[in-house]
């Protein structure tokens, strides 16, 4: 059980490296950068997909993760105090099953 909380707690932090954000910001801020995003929004973010296929749909869904991550990154490194948020965390008594709340 501890491992399942360790990662929920990871999957849901929304921390990025300031200097991959940097890197991303400036790659696509290039004119060269914003025609590939662009491209990119174009045909993979802003697409529909019609299949019924479920490993398909699971393609498509997996193309556009790459494509918003891309856009978080840009976002991180243009507004970084945005992504800058309080949270409060829970400790997790597991032999009680009582849930403590303690802020950070």
């Amino acid at each position: 059980m501890k491992r399942f909380s360790q990662w929920l707690t990871q999957k849901w932090s929304r921390q990025t490296d300031d200097k991959i954000a940097q890197a991303y910001q400036v790659t696509f801020s290039t004119p060269f950068g914003q025609l590939v995003l662009q491209h990119l929004l174009d045909t993979i973010y802003c697409q529909t997909c019609e299949s019924m296929d479920p490993i398909a749909l699971a393609n498509e869904n997996g193309r556009r993760f790459v494509v918003q991550q891309i856009l978080e990154y840009i976002d991180a490194a243009e507004n970084p105090q945005k992504h800058e948020v309080d949270v409060e965390q829970e400790i997790i008594d597991l032999e009680k099953g009582l849930g403590v709340k303690s802020g950070t």
